[in-house]
């Protein structure tokens, strides 16, 4: 009895474990990396009256995907989506700057082959040597987790 409900347990887990991997993940196919990179930078505009408006809310990738807008931490996270599941090495970067005048800047982009890339230029930039600092550095489930407190569109 113990090792048939043992086995119905592990049927009902597996289950569970493929809903969340495939629903709360988030995962949008795009392709391979090059296609992913080339994609977002070619059909996913920049959003400026969003980021004008300052908005905190998060888009997740199916919703960036669909609409082809967003600021640059939909994109990055659109880029970090794709490349998860396409089963490439991808990290979505929170970087900041300060400007001379105290502004400060944020900017999101991901961390690909161990290099930091912009989806919205799709080139590879060293950010670092321009001042900027890592915030934060996420894999998926952290970069979920992060936008469950800020909250999302999903429409």
């Amino acid at each position: 009895m113990k090792i048939i409900l043992a086995v119905i347990g592990l049927f009902f887990c597996s289950c569970d474990a493929a809903l969340f991997f495939s629903d709360n993940m988030h995962l949008v196919d795009l392709g391979n990396k090059e296609n992913v990179l080339r994609w977002v930078s070619e059909n996913v505009k920049y959003d400026y009256p969003r980021y004008e408006s300052d908005n905190k809310e998060w888009q997740m990738p199916e919703y960036t995907k669909r609409v082809q807008t967003g600021v640059c931490r939909d994109m990055a996270l659109l880029v970090l989506s794709a490349m998860t599941n396409n089963g490439t090495p991808c990290t979505l970067v929170w970087i900041q700057k300060t400007e001379s005048t105290g502004k400060r800047l944020s900017h999101a982009v991901n961390r690909i082959d161990g290099k930091l890339h912009d989806a919205r230029s799709n080139k590879f930039v060293d950010y670092l040597a321009d001042g900027w600092y890592i915030v934060g550095e996420y894999n998926m489930q952290q970069a979920l987790e992060m936008i469950s407190f800020y909250g999302s569109i999903d429409k």
